[in-house]
């Protein structure tokens, strides 16, 4: 896969990155790698890694080092890993495969799977659509996010188009504003079956994942996301009162949706407190 850059964003987490980088190299011997450091206090900065390794001079933030990860690329594909997950390569040469016959595509998504490396099995297998399918009319790929609830994090991208996919997220999240800009320019195509597996139980021992933080905390941030992507699809007709009020409507039941994920996973934790605060926001976002 000489064509291929994978970029990985790293801060602090040296022998994750390590067991990733290594399985990396093995299962992708002509892809190129490229580690983006957050600027680490750890044996990051001290290790010799394969590939380009670059040392932000600051720490710019997690999305802003996954941004320079992949800017940093020169191939003719890249995408985004984490410094504790893994590829499938099989899959990954799939998306390949698809997007050179497919030259109008910008992006390929997929799924993530959660997998737990210690007991070799899946642990939860998020999968969007029934069949592959390509988007040409962004209205279509709206409904899709909405009803799929899907989360458009992972995509094997054209380098040649990752400047105009990639400006600046502010606070909004940044998978939503990345495929806004994205889908207003061209089709992006969605696969069924996963290229990255994000993983639970994991060989070097236990760490905190940032997912499942933002998961209970970045609301705000998920809604300006989810309301930037619409904006950006439906600007031409957004003195449709009607529209406007469909598309609020969708983005509360979403946001619906992601407070009853706080809440179990708090009530879980036994912060009783905070779970009930999801459970109110649930009932008054509820229909």
């Amino acid at each position: 896969m000489q064509q291929l850059s994978i970029c990985i964003p790293t801060f602090n987490r040296a022998p994750f990155l390590e067991w990733t980088v290594a399985k990396t190299v093995q299962d992708f011997p002509e892809a190129k790698i490229i580690i983006s450091d957050n600027h680490s206090t750890d044996a990051t900065a001290t290790a010799t890694w394969p590939g380009r390794y670059i040392r932000q001079s600051t720490n710019i933030g997690a999305f802003p080092n996954m941004r320079a990860a992949l800017l940093a690329s020169h191939t003719k594909y890249a995408l985004y890993l984490g410094d504790d997950d893994y590829l499938l390569p099989g899959e990954v040469q799939k998306g390949i495969d698809f997007l050179e016959a497919n030259p109008q595509v910008i992006a390929y998504y997929a799924p993530c799977q959660l997998y737990d490396e210690l007991e070799q099995k899946v642990a939860w297998d998020a999968f969007y659509p029934a069949e592959d399918e390509t988007f040409t009319r962004a209205d279509l790929l709206w409904n899709f996010v909405m009803h799929k609830h899907v989360w458009p994090e992972h995509a094997i991208y054209r380098r040649e188009r990752l400047e105009e996919i990639m400006q600046p997220r502010n606070q909004a999240y940044w998978c939503f504003v990345d495929l806004a800009n994205a889908a207003v320019r061209g089709p992006v195509h969605f696969a069924k079956t996963p290229y990255y597996r994000n993983l639970t139980g994991h060989p070097v021992g236990g760490r905190v994942k940032l997912g499942d933080q933002q998961c209970l905390t970045d609301f705000e941030s998920y809604r300006m996301g989810l309301e930037l992507l619409a904006h950006d699809i439906f600007k031409p007709n957004l003195a449709d009162k009607d529209l406007k009020k469909s598309i609020n409507d969708m983005i509360r039941q979403f946001m619906w949706s992601r407070y009853e994920v706080a809440a179990r996973i708090l009530g879980a934790q036994n912060r009783t407190a905070e779970a009930d605060v999801m459970k109110k926001r649930m009932e008054i976002s509820s229909y």
